[in-house]
């Protein structure tokens, strides 16, 4: 059976055994209501899906601010000649007047 070797599988089948403890132990010696661990159950997988319904609208979100604003730090590093900050060396010399006490005489 290679279906419980794998470490997986394993993991999954040790989680259900100790989750399955847990709740028989808190039933048996703790006096734990049943509907009690039924209401916990529940409200953990609403806990749960509500977090993976917000990554989803987070992402979706995200991703459209990054569309919006596409031209972000990795792009402008990238590729500096589509970038609107790039420095146009053209431009830096005409902007600076040239001094003639600066040049070798």
């Amino acid at each position: 059976m290679k279906v419980f070797k794998d470490p997986l599988y394993i993991r999954i089948l040790s989680g259900l055994v100790f989750a399955g403890a847990f709740v028989w132990v808190a039933v048996r010696f703790f006096n734990v209501d049943v509907e009690v661990i039924w209401v916990f159950l529940i409200m953990s997988f609403i806990f749960v899906f509500g977090l993976i319904v917000l990554g989803l609208i987070f992402s979706v979100l995200l991703r459209l601010l990054r569309r919006r604003h596409n031209s972000g730090l990795l792009d402008s590093l990238s590729n500096p000649e589509k970038s609107p900050e790039a420095p146009n060396p053209d431009a830096q010399q005409a902007s600076e007047p040239h001094r003639e006490s600066d040049s070798p005489q």
